[in-house]
Formats: C-alpha cells, sequence, structure tokens
C-alpha cells in the first residue's frame, strides 16, 4: 500500500469540493476542482509572503503587493487584468 498523499503536500486543503474561505474577508473563493484545495492565485506562499495565513481572496492579497517581490508584483497585475479577482 503505497503512503498517504496528503501528508507530503503542501497545498493547503479545504473542507468544501467547490469553494475556500479567505482568512481575512470571510469572503468565498473557487477551489480546484474536487481535489480539495486551494487554487495557487490564493495561497500566499505563491505570491512570496510569509504570513500566517493560508487562503486569501484577491482583494486581501492586492493589500499586501507591496511586500511581494517585484516579478510576483507584475504577476499578480497579469492575473488582475484577466479578471481572475472578479
Amino acid at each position: 500500500m503505497e503512503k498517504c498523499q496528503c501528508e507530503v503536500n503542501e497545498k493547503v486543503r479545504v473542507s468544501s469540493d467547490y469553494y475556500a474561505w479567505c482568512d481575512k474577508y470571510e469572503g468565498s473563493i473557487g477551489a480546484a476542482s474536487k481535489k480539495r484545495v486551494i487554487k495557487n492565485r490564493n495561497d500566499p506562499k505563491f505570491w512570496g509572503l510569509e504570513i500566517k495565513e493560508r487562503v486569501l481572496c484577491g482583494f486581501c492579497l492586492g493589500n499586501l503587493i507591496e511586500e511581494m517581490p517585484r516579478r510576483k508584483k507584475y504577476l499578480f497585475w497579469e492575473y488582475e487584468k484577466r479578471g481572475y479577482w472578479n
């Protein structure tokens, strides 16, 4: 029997099949399919942020944009242009 992948996977797991909730704002966020993990764009680690919150919406990430590395700021603005935060 293989070892459980949940123990080694660093992705944030959520309780719902389709939604997660922002740790600050308490708004709903779409989860990545039925795998019950958040999308990278809602993970503060993806943006180079070392904070205690594990899931953030686009609004809350936008408030932390000054703490992001330059490349991640550019990527955040690209995501905003594509409408990922609406």
